[in-house]
């Protein structure tokens, strides 16, 4: 006998993002998730995402480098720094000129005292700050990852690791101080993607009203469009396209399903996707 496969006692709960070609991500893939601390456009930025390693003065100018004769930055100690060892510094560390109030990156670790940046930014007796363990090195975001933005409900795709704290998307989804989350999968894996599905309740941003009716007076067929009801489509875990037309809002659809798509939706469903 056929049943609805609803089972109360689910594990987790995500917020989907409506998508014609994105499946809905398994949460067993999440990589990470924080809040971004600048806007920048095209970017993830998220300083919060890395850890404090190698810090102190600049002791000389040179082009592109940072030099600091008290480091030593390929063992992982440094003179009268905070905290005084660390991380050895890696290529892609973020690198902070906090005299300046400007950015860059490590590009080759030439020696214990000198660094190779992406930028001229740093001079002689210039603080620095170098942050580690971030979206390259601890984490290993890869190009093709998918990133949502939890705030908006958008989704992009990873095309660069600029740096441990910095990557770059495929779409301009966040602003600062937005939630996200990253998924270890790539286009091609969402998209063909096998799983059991999730059981979808479908809830809507529309305000929901018992009178629905024009003013007087009232005619036969005339009204406006009830917020109770709304159509779904979606992808099935057997890959079937279906629309559910006039579904009721605060239920649950009686198939198990991998996708919600944009186009065929009602604008308003907000649904929670759950396993």
């Amino acid at each position: 006998m056929a049943y609805p496969k609803v089972n109360v006692n689910t594990l987790t709960g995500v917020r989907v993002v409506k998508s014609d070609t994105v499946n809905i991500p398994n949460s067993s893939l999440l990589i990470s998730g924080g809040t971004s601390t600048a806007a920048v456009t095209g970017f993830l930025f998220d300083l919060n995402v890395c850890t404090l390693g190698a810090n102190g003065t600049t002791t000389a100018t040179t082009a592109n480098k940072l030099v600091d004769v008290g480091a030593a930055f390929i063992t992982g100690q440094i003179s009268g720094g905070t905290p005084s060892y660390f991380p050895p510094v890696v290529i892609k560390n973020y690198v902070y000129n906090t005299t300046d109030s400007v950015a860059s990156h490590v590009t080759s670790v030439d020696s214990e005292t000198i660094l190779g940046l992406n930028g001229n930014i740093m001079s002689g007796s210039e603080l620095y700050n170098i942050y580690n363990e971030g979206f390259n090195q601890r984490l290993h975001v890869k190009i093709g990852d998918l990133v949502i933005n939890t705030t908006d409900n958008t989704l992009a795709f990873v095309t660069g690791i600029l740096n441990d704290a910095q990557i770059s998307l495929s779409v301009d989804i966040m602003d600062n101080s937005e939630s996200y989350q990253i998924y270890n999968q790539d286009a091609a894996d969402l998209t063909a993607f096998s799983n059991e599905g999730f059981l979808i309740y479908v809830g809507s941003t529309a305000s929901i009203t018992q009178d629905i009716q024009p003013t007087d007076p009232v005619q036969p067929g005339v009204g406006v469009a009830d917020p109770r009801y709304v159509d779904v489509k979606v992808l099935t875990v057997n890959n079937q396209e279906i629309t559910f037309e006039n579904f009721k809002v605060g239920e649950y659809l009686p198939v198990q399903c991998k996708r919600i798509f944009t186009t065929g939706t009602s604008a308003a469903v907000d649904c929670i996707a759950m396993s």
